[in-house]
């Protein structure tokens, strides 16, 4: 089946869901099968309201990002279907190669044969959307003879980290002129200066957890200077001394030369 969401959550024909009721991998996209045989009267049922035509069967090159690193994996038997409105990795086959799916957190999590991470999604809507994006070899080379598209990545940073969901609004929309997007690039989700931007921290307490009970026990010191101004006494330094305890305050003016001058105690 091929899917559509929310207006909240814009996908294109390069986006690919992780489906269970697929028996065949479905791309919708001719340019990225390496090997591709034309079928001839070959529909499929899901697609929409009508059977679908399959137009063709091959192979191709899909990037997983895994965590920023870049996966490709090689599915063959993928039907071109260019009705379908996304891309769909069929669960089935890649059980019958000898991967598994985990499940968690809203989260799904593709494991290869030998038990390593070969894939990554996300629920969106109820659907998992995966941070994959399939090679494509005629973008290539129509790209040596026509100008540079930029990825997501280097949009979401011209326009001031901006959410990939609105970059695609903006694409999808056409509503910025010369707004280019490499297809085949996967829109990152662990943009460092974005976490950085977002952290935050507890405030505060108005006062400490643990205090000393003991007069003396802990005495907390700061100074301050030299100062660019002598001042009125002629004192250069100030220095403070705090008991933990009984929060008896005394402070102490020193001279350039380091003689003590004025000292005031206050509890």
């Amino acid at each position: 089946m091929a899917y559509s969401l929310n207006n909240t959550t814009q996908i294109s024909k390069y986006d690919w869901f992780l489906d269970s009721a697929s028996t065949s991998h479905i791309c919708t996209i001719r340019e990225a099968f390496t090997e591709y045989h034309p079928l001839t009267n070959s529909t499929i049922c899901g697609i929409g309201m009508a059977p679908a035509v399959a137009l063709g069967r091959g192979t191709i090159s899909v990037n997983f990002n895994v965590n920023g690193k870049i996966i490709t994996h090689q599915l063959k038997n993928v039907l071109h279907v260019l009705e379908a409105e996304n891309c769909l990795l069929s669960l089935g086959c890649f059980d019958e190669c000898g991967g598994h799916v985990v499940f968690k957190d809203r989260k799904c999590t593709l494991y290869g044969k030998k038990g390593n991470i070969v894939g990554m999604g996300t629920k969106q809507g109820g659907l998992f959307l995966l941070s994959a994006r399939a090679q494509l070899g005629g973008q290539e080379q129509a790209n040596i003879a026509a100008s540079k598209h930029l990825t997501w990545d280097q949009w979401h940073r011209r326009f001031g980290h901006v959410s990939i969901a609105s970059l695609q609004r903006l694409e999808l929309q056409n509503l910025v002129e010369g707004f280019s997007v490499d297809s085949s690039s996967i829109p990152s989700n662990t943009c460092e200066a974005c976490i950085q931007a977002k952290l935050t921290h507890k405030s505060f307490p108005s006062e400490a957890q643990n205090r000393s009970e003991t007069p003396g026990e802990c005495v907390m010191s700061d100074i301050w200077g030299p100062i660019g101004v002598k001042s009125i006494g002629g004192f250069y330094y100030f220095i403070t001394f705090l008991d933990d305890a009984k929060r008896y305050n005394s402070h102490l003016s020193i001279q350039q030369d380091g003689s003590s001058g004025s000292h005031q105690a206050t509890c």
